[in-house]
C-alpha cells in the first residue's frame, strides 16, 4: 500500500509542476451524479473513526487534516480510503466502479497546495513499521458498516444486482488487511 500511495502522490506532483492538467475531480467524474458526505468531519485520529463513516465522509476529515497539517493523521485516512475502496471492491459487482476509493484519494491531492503535497509525501514517505503497525491495531476490530453509495454511483450496469450475495464483511475487511497492509506480519 505505501509504495502505490507514494506513486500516487508523486504522480500527482509532477502533473502539477508539468503544468499538465490534474485528475479529474471525482463529482465531476461521476457525471454529477453527487454522493454528498453524510458527516461533515473535522481531522480525526484513526480510532476516532466510525465503522458508518464513508469514504466520502473520510476525504472531509482527510481534507480538514491537511489544512491543520496534521500529516499523519492525514497519512492514516488517506490509507484508510484507500482500504475502503479495495473492501467495497469486493462486495459491488461491477468492476467499472472498483477505482472509486482511489478517485477520492486523488481528489484529495488535487484539492491541496504543492507544499502540501509535498509534507503529505514525506509523511507517507516515513511511514514505518511501527505505523503499520498501529494502524493494522486499530483497523482490525473496525469492520466497515458503511454504504458502497459512493462507488455505486459510478455504476455502467443499471440493471442486475449491485452488491455480491453471501458477502461476509469481516472475512471481507480482513482479507483486505492482509493483501493491503500485511497485517498478519506485524500483528504477530
Amino acid at each position: 500500500m505505501r509504495w502505490i500511495t507514494a506513486l500516487l502522490i508523486w504522480l500527482s506532483v509532477a502533473q502539477a509542476s508539468a503544468g499538465q492538467p490534474k485528475y479529474m475531480n471525482y463529482y465531476n467524474y461521476v457525471e454529477n451524479r453527487d454522493v454528498p458526505a453524510a458527516h461533515q468531519l473535522a481531522c480525526l485520529p484513526i480510532q476516532a473513526v466510525q465503522p458508518h463513516y464513508s469514504p466520502v465522509d473520510l476525504l472531509t476529515a482527510l481534507l480538514d487534516c491537511a489544512e491543520q497539517r496534521e500529516w499523519q493523521r492525514a497519512h492514516d485516512l488517506y490509507t484508510l480510503i484507500g482500504l475502503y475502496g479495495a473492501f467495497d471492491a469486493r462486495r459491488v459487482k461491477d468492476e467499472t466502479t472498483h477505482h472509486a476509493g482511489a478517485a477520492l484519494q486523488l481528489e484529495f491531492i488535487n484539492r491541496i497546495t504543492d507544499r502540501k503535497k509535498a509534507r503529505f509525501q514525506s509523511a507517507v514517505e516515513s511511514f514505518a513499521r511501527e505505523d503499520r503497525q498501529r494502524l493494522c491495531n486499530a483497523m482490525v476490530a473496525m469492520t466497515p458498516a458503511h454504504s458502497p453509495e459512493y462507488m455505486l454511483a459510478l455504476r455502467e450496469e443499471a440493471e442486475g444486482r449491485a452488491l455480491r450475495l453471501w458477502f461476509d464483511a469481516q472475512d471481507a475487511w480482513q482479507e483486505t488487511l492482509e493483501e493491503q497492509l500485511s497485517c498478519a506480519e506485524v500483528l504477530t
